[in-house]
């Protein structure tokens, strides 16, 4: 089952965002299949890969294959990398504004 996690103003950080969140009743939350989604949206590829290491062309193979040989901290690394390489093309090098 895939929902949607939506997160309303934080005065810290942006107002707004959402993030898919698939649950297997039996597992619990599935973080390895949203990371290799993640990693296939939001790159060039066409099937899953860690890094250059292509994985499979199925979610279910790519799963199996990183539980297998025990890949999950690899994996998670790689989506810090790629979200913070997002974000830095969104930051302005501008001088913050004052407040009045």
């Amino acid at each position: 089952m895939t929902t949607y996690i939506e997160v309303f103003k934080s005065s810290i950080w942006k107002p707004y965002g959402v993030a898919p969140l698939t649950i297997l009743l039996d597992y619990g939350i599935d973080d390895i299949r949203q990371n290799l989604q993640f990693i296939k949206d939001y790159t060039t590829a066409t099937t899953y890969m860690i890094g250059d290491d292509r994985l499979s062309g199925t979610m279910e193979e790519a799963i199996q294959l990183i539980e297998e040989h025990d890949l999950v901290n690899e994996l998670k690394e790689e989506v810090i990398n790629l979200w913070e390489k997002i974000q830095s093309e969104f930051s302005s090098n501008r001088k913050e504004k004052g407040r009045s």
